[in-house]
């Protein structure tokens, strides 16, 4: 299964935030979720909780669910129904390949260059409310 986290922004957090609210909730699957079915309700039922949660936190890390591909994260991310926000939106200049309307690539480079700590979002006037991550490979 594929880790997924939703993220608000813009992500400016103090170590004091941090430790108070417990930044990154980790949120993990369980049985009745084994299907994209059963994580759609699940979602649906949970919505305003989770997206409460993420407010006040920072960040959810959604565990072990029936995430296996960009199609399945686009469900999943669809499932909340939260305003789209297109890569040409954020007027980045960053190679990305799209695998579906709301799900592209972090990056395209080749893996022997090194890509720095930094911020994506940092240079341009509009981001979106919240960002969702999905991880299928660890990059080594």
């Amino acid at each position: 299964m594929i880790r997924v986290c939703s993220v608000r922004m813009p992500l400016i957090l103090s170590i004091l935030f941090m430790s108070e609210l417990g930044f990154l909730q980790e949120i993990k699957s369980h049985s009745k979720l084994g299907s994209q079915l059963a994580l759609e309700h699940w979602i649906c039922e949970k919505k305003d909780h989770l997206i409460s949660k993420l407010d006040n936190t920072g960040a959810i890390l959604f565990s072990g669910m029936p995430v296996k591909d960009a199609n399945d994260f686009d469900h999943f991310v669809s499932t909340f129904q939260f305003k789209p926000f297109t890569y040409e939106e954020s007027l980045s200049n960053a190679v990305r390949i799209n695998k579906t309307d709301k799900v592209f690539t972090a990056n395209e480079a080749p893996r022997e260059i090194e890509i720095y700590l930094h911020h994506e979002l940092a240079q341009t006037p509009v981001y979106p409310r919240y960002i969702r991550l999905q991880g299928n490979k660890i990059g080594l």
